[in-house]
């Protein structure tokens, strides 16, 4: 799927290259890692502060090392503005799973680089009807209201952004390829799965 940077819908692209065998890209045997990057840099803490909420509804335990969990893992979160250069990060943080959020999401050259190294690549920027049903409406049995006022808002004491509600979205269907996977190594199959929305 082509991202669009003005489509009104969903929009996601996902990239992997064939597999390298031996290539260490997770945090441990129980945990990934997951850059984040966001594009526009006045919403960003809106993109870490509602992705990092979807690691708190799940799967938590005592004594917590990692920034929390997605699809029954630890998760590491790394943090990057878009602008930074792309190759130098990869090299410094090796995540497994790399989210862009926002209207750039997604550039020819930033595509790339990414699929060099075989990594997951989630590029969001609009949510379509689906999406809102399936992750919002539902999210932690409770409705888009709850969400906003109760999960984000109470939480961060303002109101939940367009870029809240996609990073949150990315998170989730994260959550539902990881689990299924049980892990990250099959890098293939994880960009199968999160293709799907």
């Amino acid at each position: 799927m082509i991202f669009q940077k003005y489509k009104t819908a969903f929009s996601v692209v996902f990239m992997s290259v064939a597999l390298t065998l031996g290539v260490a890209h997770s945090a441990s045997a129980h945990g990934f890692n997951v850059l984040l990057l966001g594009s526009a840099p006045d919403s960003f803490n809106d993109v870490y502060d509602a992705f990092r909420l979807a690691t708190k509804e799940q799967d938590g335990h005592a004594n917590e090392e990692s920034d929390g969990h997605l699809g029954g893992l630890d998760v590491y979160i790394l943090t990057k503005a878009k602008d930074a250069d792309i190759e130098d990060t990869l090299s410094e943080t090796v995540p497994d799973i790399v989210v862009v959020i926002g209207p750039d999401a997604m550039d020819a050259a930033f595509q790339l680089v990414v699929e060099s190294r075989r990594i997951v690549f989630l590029g969001v920027s609009d949510i379509s009807a689906k999406m809102r049903s399936e992750f919002l409406e539902n999210a932690s049995d409770t409705n888009t209201q709850t969400f906003q006022k109760n999960a984000f808002s109470s939480t961060f004491g303002r109101d939940v952004s367009s870029e809240a509600e996609a990073s949150y979205v990315a998170a989730r269907m994260i959550t539902i390829a990881v689990r299924s996977q049980e892990g990250v190594e099959d890098r293939a199959a994880i960009v199968e799965i999160l293709a799907q929305y």
